[in-house]
């Protein structure tokens, strides 16, 4: 990890653990609280927002925020939740979601993270760009 990121990181950590520090010591509840946050920015509120408000506007933010996130994960070299996440764990193994590829019988995904990465944001983009469309036509402002 060059220099920059790894001083990035852990001011980023610091940052983190201290506001943590305000609801608990724990490190285990510090995770529990970081996976919610995490999850509910990057999926939940999303996909609420589309379903609540679809406009175009909406839309637009939405795609503009996992544009953002997106660069974060390049500036960072990967997720800096998940790299948070597994330091309250105490273990490099905690992958997030990509767990869930156990179920299929894929275990080898470590290697593939970026690559699942990257294609899930630009199937993010695909059906951004197919519901402007259809709000677009559907005269919804």
């Amino acid at each position: 990890m060059p220099n920059f990121r790894k001083q990035l990181y852990y001011n980023t950590l610091e940052y983190c653990d201290k506001i943590l520090s305000l609801f608990t010591e724990n490190n285990r509840t510090k995770f529990h609280i970081l996976y919610i946050i995490h999850y509910y920015f990057v999926f939940v509120f999303p996909i609420i927002m589309i379903i609540i408000y679809p406009t175009q506007n909406t839309l637009l933010m939405v795609a503009i925020f996992h544009l953002v996130v997106f660069l974060f994960h390049l500036l960072y070299n990967g997720c800096i939740f998940l790299k948070i996440e597994r330091k309250y764990l105490g273990t490099k193994d905690w992958y997030g979601l990509y767990h869930l590829l156990e179920i299929f019988g894929i275990t080898s995904y470590k290697q593939y993270i970026f690559y699942y990465h990257k294609m899930s944001i630009l199937f993010l983009f695909i059906i951004y760009i197919l519901l402007f469309y259809i709000l677009t036509r559907c005269d919804y402002k």
